[in-house]
């Protein structure tokens, strides 16, 4: 997570020049890739298309729609977990990772609405400091299954977590402190 913060922080940094200044959503996404390699252009542009208002965003706003997104991608973890915990036949272990898990998405989306605050109130830093704690619950639940040597039960979920966790900071770092 330090290193998550300390990059993200450089990025804040080093980028941009107005933080209220409209991109549009394609050169959002490529300036997040070339800031994070791992980050993929189809999946910032496919996963803001689907909110109609993304296309005249600024990037303030760019990251709160990503961090809405983020919020109903957890929720959606969060249902899924609930689902999995009537489940009668999970060992001992694997119901202790599902709360586990459960208790992550629940931090990550308080820190998520947290974020969205910060980005109102234009606080960059502490929506960065939120935006960050709230990308480790997916990593601290596929954690949580590996510790314990045990196959996830949320992979998808998970996978697509972190991914849009890691958009919504990768937008952020782009605004100026």
């Amino acid at each position: 997570m330090k290193s998550i913060i300390l990059f993200a922080s450089a990025l804040v940094l080093i980028l941009g020049n107005s933080a209220f200044a409209s991109a549009s959503l394609e050169d959002t996404c490529k300036k997040v890739q070339a800031e994070d390699p791992d980050a993929k252009y189809e999946f910032c542009v496919t996963s803001l298309q689907v909110v109609p208002e993304s296309r005249t965003a600024n990037l303030s706003q760019l990251t709160i729609i990503t961090t809405q997104l983020s919020i109903k991608n957890y929720t959606h973890a969060l249902g899924v977990i609930a689902q999995l915990l009537k489940n009668h036949s999970l060992s001992h272990l694997q119901r202790e990772v599902l709360e586990t898990c459960q208790e992550e998405y629940n931090l990550g989306v308080d820190a998520n609405k947290q974020a969205i605050e910060d980005v109102k109130a234009g606080d960059i830093f502490s929506a960065l400091s939120s935006l960050s704690a709230a990308s480790v619950a997916p990593v601290d639940c596929e954690d949580a299954f590996s510790e314990g040597k045990e196959a996830s039960l949320l992979p998808r979920e998970d996978d697509l977590a972190s991914k849009i966790s890691n958009l919504a900071l990768g937008i952020l770092a782009l605004l100026k402190s």
